[in-house]
């Protein structure tokens, strides 16, 4: 591993950064400059003697025009504005409409709050996602929505982003929503909060006016494969290839990581047992994760049968940030814990639980994943108001300065340590004993929320039987004993249970608050006890329904174990 790892050249990956900032800038898919870049790392990966493809296919890609903001009363202004992707245009003349603040732009921000008809003001804030803010607000009648940036003074910026709660291209079942997307904006901090002083002193009427677009393009999606010695398992790297106007660090650092981990990986091909996989992702910004989706449906066989994991490299070489972490799925916990620990010299290193979120649309397949960043200090999290992707995430500011390149190497060599192992290693190294722990422990905290109006009873069992087998097959694995493929298959039958809320068949609503816990099905136990009429009928139904999803899938889980004869 030494000498893999002493060969990986974060200088490399900050010139692909730089080499896509400077000939292919503001990515945006379905244009010229999304295909250069394609097609830069297609040579790039061709040329470390990769097997590569160029793959194409249809998106359905939203094209943020212009915007207009205007303040009508009690004051007129003029307030700038960035259109975002997949906002639906509003007539010429624009709407016009009381603004209502609405917080966070939660769920819980909405309640007491009549925003039909009117324009939602928000923070744009990861709790919850942009798509999922505007989701939200026009289900709860609105009319359009803005979004202030994260910071105001001299970190003032136009945010820029899009608005398309559809994971994936849309089909004839979800096209609906994609229509019922309202007219959407990002503006600065300083006007936010202006706008919101206002409403404080009493009402405010505004007229936005958006130009925007969608339409079905050709996009492009570079794959490079290095086949293993030994079989036909692999790991699967990727980032997304799109961006916006600045994009250096989303993610010209993540293509670049790519590449460099490409070279590194094909000098050493000799010594892979299991292949690797190398893709750079179309439509991830103004598609919303179409290429990764496609790719999972167009190539499911492939991935279901071999693909041992999914490694995320988005964001990387941020400036400021100094903490090092792995968020994983639990059964790679150990391995990209150990990953950082030994790559960096480092005595511990903290893992988390890996949401589906950015990329993440293996998680239905049923493949684990890891994605290791480094992250600002909680002293420079606060100065920056939540944005760990850094303050100039999503904005023009997003330029090469913000870029490190010792960061980069250092979360390189992390994602360097992993792969090699993932590669080279007799036997995989997942373990489901710190699964089965997790699934118990998240299942009897849902049982005393929901008490008596709930019974997981069944679940439960099938959780304690999953304890007491999945260590067993740790001892085994730990033994030397060939677990590999029942390892693999574990993940494929609880990963979409314990991680998504589509199913193993499907995407889930890009954002959705519930897909930021364990069991995402089942979050709404948590509230039932609260709920009356109508909506606790309703709500108790699908409850009731995704209980048996979750104990059908625990149960296949341990008689997988016992008819694996592992153990």
């Amino acid at each position: 591993m030494q000498e893999f790892l002493a060969d990986i050249d974060g200088r490399r990956a900050f010139e692909h950064a730089a080499w896509l900032t400077a000939n292919a800038p503001f990515r945006q898919s379905g244009t010229d400059r999304e295909r250069r870049a394609a097609e830069y790392i297609a040579a790039q990966l061709e040329s470390y003697g990769c097997e590569v493809t160029l793959h194409e296919f249809a998106g359905y890609i939203g094209f943020p025009n212009s915007g207009a903001l205007r303040v009508v009363a009690p004051e007129a202004a003029e307030v700038p504005v960035n259109a975002f992707a997949h906002s639906s245009a509003t007539p010429p003349g624009g709407i016009e409409a009381e603004l209502v603040f609405c917080g966070h732009g939660s769920e819980g921000d909405f309640a007491g709050k009549d925003v039909r008809g009117k324009i939602a003001l928000t923070y744009l804030s990861f709790t919850p996602s942009r798509p999922e803010k505007a989701r939200l607000a026009a289900l709860h009648g609105a009319a359009g929505i803005l979004m202030m940036h994260f910071l105001s003074g001299d970190y003032d910026n136009l945010p820029e982003g899009a608005v398309k709660a559809v994971w994936g291209n849309p089909t004839d079942r979800d096209a609906a929503a994609l229509q019922r997307t309202l007219p959407s904006a990002g503006i600065r901090r300083a006007d936010g909060e202006r706008l919101a002083a206002q409403l404080d002193r009493g009402g405010v009427t505004v007229r936005l006016r958006i130009d925007a677009e969608r339409r079905w393009v050709t996009l492009p999606l570079p794959v490079g494969v290095l086949r293993g010695t030994a079989e036909p398992r692999f790991t699967l790297a990727g980032g997304h290839l799109c961006s916006w106007s600045g994009g250096a660090t989303d993610n010209a650092s993540g293509d670049g990581g790519i590449l460099e981990l490409a070279r590194v990986a094909a000098k050493h091909r000799g010594r892979l047992r299991r292949g690797l996989m190398f893709a750079a992702w179309p439509a991830h910004e103004q598609g919303i994760m179409e290429g990764s989706t496609w790719f999972v449906d167009t190539m499911w066989d492939a991935l279901d049968r071999d693909c041992v994991l999914y490694l995320n490299l988005d964001e990387m070489g941020k400036r400021g940030t100094t903490v090092m972490e792995a968020f994983c799925s639990p059964e790679a916990a150990g391995p990209a814990a150990a990953a950082v620990r030994d790559a960096l010299g480092l005595p511990e290193a903290r893992t988390h639980d890996l949401h589906k979120s950015g990329d993440q649309s293996f998680f239905g397949i049923g493949v684990p994943s890891v994605w290791i960043r480094s992250r600002p200090d909680p002293d420079t999290l606060r100065a920056w108001r939540g944005a760990d992707n850094g303050w100039w995430w999503h904005t023009a500011s997003d330029t090469l300065d913000k870029l490190d390149p010792e960061v980069q190497r250092r979360e390189l060599l992390a994602a360097g340590a992993l792969l090699w192992r993932l590669s080279t290693a007799d036997l995989l190294p997942f373990r489901f004993a710190p699964v089965a722990a997790r699934i118990a422990e998240r299942l009897e905290a849902l049982q005393r929320a929901a008490g008596s109006h709930l019974d997981l009873s069944a679940p439960l069992r099938y959780a304690e039987e999953f304890r007491a087998r999945a260590a067993a097959l740790d001892e085994a694995s730990e033994a030397g004993r060939d677990t590999n493929a029942t390892q693999m298959r574990l993940s494929r039958t609880l990963t979409n249970v314990t991680a998504s809320v589509a199913g193993r068949w499907a995407q889930d609503t890009y954002g959705l608050s519930d897909l930021a816990t364990y069991f995402p099905g089942l979050r709404a136990a948590e509230e039932l006890s609260r709920l009356a009429g109508d909506r606790y009928h309703l709500v108790l139904t699908r409850l009731v329904r995704e209980r048996n999803r979750v104990r059908d899938a625990i149960e296949a889980a341990c008689r997988l174990i016992d008819s694996s004869g592992v153990v």
